[in-house]
């Protein structure tokens, strides 16, 4: 049963590192001047964070 928890707990860890790293590319631009408009990287930015709080609760 162990294997299962760590198979699941190692999962949890790649998408929210995955999430976080997106989430990084995204914040300066919520202020900072880009191609997109800077409501598009704060949604994009409040989504990740959405994503690392689901991924969090799988634990």
């Amino acid at each position: 049963m162990r294997k299962k928890t760590d198979k699941r707990a190692r999962l949890v860890e790649k998408i929210i590192r995955q999430a976080w790293s997106s989430l990084e590319s995204h914040l300066p631009y919520t202020y900072k001047k880009s191609t997109e408009k800077e409501q598009f990287h704060k949604n994009c930015v409040k989504e990740y964070i959405d994503i690392i709080k689901n991924a969090s609760e799988l634990y």
